[in-house]
């Protein structure tokens, strides 16, 4: 595939999950509700933007997104990472520590955070990646219950494209959901993200290329909690559905310039 069409390819696509994620995020419940006697006024319609000046329209945008994220993936780079089919604790004491988990692209991530410490679950959406969760995950809040006390959970789960009402993980939600609460007695909180692989060509290289690079890491999700030394409040921070709408701007506005 050239270059040039590897480009636009991509940008069409990222641009089609914007879309959905614009109308998932943004239309009101009632679309087509007007006030009865109303009419619709009549508009002009509008020309689609050219390739150029859809680049001149991006040039501050990718700027400001890039700047807004930054922050994030500095974070995340110093973080004691969880990969997949991991789990892991980290104590809170006198020193800043963050933890962290990123890669999605379909898994299910389970975070447990109270003010002494964090655990970060990141499994594959398969029985491997539940009876890993079954196991390690079960075992690891029973070692650290203490430090857990009136901790608060949630699971970090795909979401449908068309529906982002509907969890593609489900079944498997809810085990890690029963592991949560058989072993701690609370109940998670659900965080949706979308998976940028059910819109984006396997077989694209190019695709593969950015992802390697960096350009696409923001659409696949991510999950950091942050603890500042001494400070009994945690800052937990995930890449959901709002914050993919913005990345997928950026990879646009990133995008034009390679046209």
């Amino acid at each position: 595939m050239g270059s040039n069409q590897g480009n636009k390819r991509l940008i069409a696509l990222i641009l089609f999950l914007f879309s959905y994620l614009t109308i998932c995020l943004s239309v009101p419940t009632n679309f087509f509700a007007t006030d009865r006697g109303s009419t619709l006024p009549n508009q002009t319609p509008k020309r689609l933007p050219s390739v150029r000046s859809l680049t001149a329209h991006h040039d501050g945008l990718a700027k400001r997104v890039n700047q807004a994220y930054e922050p994030f993936l500095a974070d995340l780079s110093i973080a004691t990472t969880v990969t997949q089919d991991e789990e892991r604790f980290l104590a809170f004491g006198a020193d800043s520590v963050i933890l962290g988990s990123d890669g999605f692209t379909g898994c299910i991530g389970v975070v447990i955070a109270s003010s002494q410490g964090a655990i970060i679950g990141h499994y594959t959406d398969t029985e491997q990646g539940m009876n890993r969760a079954r196991q390690h995950l079960a075992s690891l809040i029973t070692e650290n219950q203490q430090a857990l006390v009136e901790a608060q959970a949630w699971i970090f789960a795909h979401v449908s494209l068309q529906d982002p009402d509907t969890f593609i993980s489900e079944p498997n939600n809810q085990v890690l959901e029963s592991i949560v609460q058989t072993n701690l007695g609370i109940t998670p909180g659900r965080i949706k993200y979308i998976d940028p692989m059910d819109i984006i060509d396997p077989e694209d290289d190019l695709h593969f290329e950015l992802w390697e690079k960096g350009e696409l890491n923001l659409l696949a999700g991510g999950i950091l909690v942050k603890h500042q030394g001494g400070n009994p409040n945690n800052e937990i921070v995930f890449v959901n559905l709002d914050w993919q709408k913005a990345a997928a701007e950026a990879s646009i506005a990133n995008g034009m310039h390679l046209l």
